[in-house]
């Protein structure tokens, strides 16, 4: 390993594209091209120590597959003050950021479960925050991507206050034991295709989950970044 500055390898290139559509009510930004130094990034998470993230000593990570994250300091200021800049311009929202960037690195070792991981949505706190995710995997290692779900129980996309569902159902519930959904209590409605180098951003309170139906991921990690920026 060697020593990087923050502000140099994580370099967000000012050359990007910005798109913007919905997933019924929910906005979904996608930049494209969104690191200047995408190789080097690469090359610093793929050679990084990594531990595991959710675990159960009881449950399926290390054994099933490899669900692991590691995180840096907030130190990337231009990449958020870009961020800050697209959610402004096409969301009319200020944002600060509220978190470092976590690296996301996943493998499986044995045959998946199901398509996609459990759904979930990312409260921060009581503010209006937005999810910013970032697909590091080349294109010949990348598969699905990003994906979008109402919860058959409630009929909702999105929810807060979702205690009662939980209590209910707690076999639904993120809880480190297995990364692979129960599939009958979700309806998957869209998703973000993985594009290499691309930057998508959507309100944190939807549903969401990693996406992948195909076994892609045995021999190359599945690797994102995700931040968060919240409403000031």
């Amino acid at each position: 390993m060697q020593p990087f500055l923050h502000d140099k390898v994580f370099e967000p290139n000012l050359s990007i594209s910005v798109g913007f559509n919905f997933i019924g009510e929910m906005p979904l930004i996608v930049v494209d091209d969104i690191f200047k130094n995408f190789d080097d990034i690469r090359n610093i998470v793929l050679n990084s120590p990594i531990g595991n993230w959710k675990y159960d000593p009881n449950g399926f990570n290390f054994k099933d597959y490899y669900d692991c994250r590691v995180s840096f300091p907030p130190l990337q200021k231009k990449l958020y003050k870009l961020t800050q800049e697209i959610i402004c311009k096409t969301l009319n929202k200020n944002t600060l950021i509220s978190d470092g960037l976590n690296l996301n690195w996943f493998k499986q070792i044995k045959e998946k479960r199901a398509n996609y991981a459990f759904p979930h949505h990312d409260k921060i706190s009581d503010n209006l925050s937005f999810t910013c995710l970032i697909f590091l995997n080349t294109k010949n290692e990348s598969s699905g991507g990003t994906a979008f779900f109402k919860n058959k129980v409630t009929n909702n996309v999105y929810e807060f206050k979702d205690d009662d569902f939980f209590n209910k159902y707690p076999d639904a519930v993120e809880n480190g034991y297995d990364y692979w959904a129960p599939e009958k209590y979700w309806e998957m409605i869209a998703f973000a295709e993985m594009i290499p180098n691309r930057l998508i951003i959507f309100p944190s309170n939807y549903y969401h989950a990693a996406y992948h139906p195909e076994n892609t991921f045995y021999n190359d990690p599945r690797l994102t970044i995700a931040y968060w920026m919240e409403q000031t």
